[in-house]
């Protein structure tokens, strides 16, 4: 229920609420082609590209840690789910990185 997850950072709502957020501050998470890098069991990686700017969105599915770097390039990430970094993804995990200058 909204109620008892509105004051839980941690919460599928506040998730939900900030993924909502950065997909419409960020026009390539919906125009653009969308390319598959990685698709097994436990790991989706793709890019989205729009209007020079280049997304990388990396997800573990599974319930082991995975290493996964993004394509060469400097990379920040724009926003993450557990603990996921550059180059690791813990079990659950994933980030939204842009590809900077």
């Amino acid at each position: 229920a909204v109620a008892r997850q509105e004051h839980d950072p941690a919460s599928m709502l506040w998730l939900t609420r900030r993924l909502l957020k950065l997909r419409a501050a960020h026009p390539a998470l919906t125009l653009g082609p969308l390319t598959i890098l990685a698709a097994t069991e436990a790991l989706l990686v793709f890019t989205r590209d729009h209007g020079g700017q280049q997304l990388v969105c990396a997800f573990n599915m599974g319930e082991s840690p995975l290493a996964w770097s993004p394509p060469a390039g400097n990379w920040h990430i724009l926003d993450r789910v557990g603990d996921a970094a550059l180059g690791h993804l813990p079990p659950l995990s994933g980030f939204i990185a842009e590809r900077t200058a």
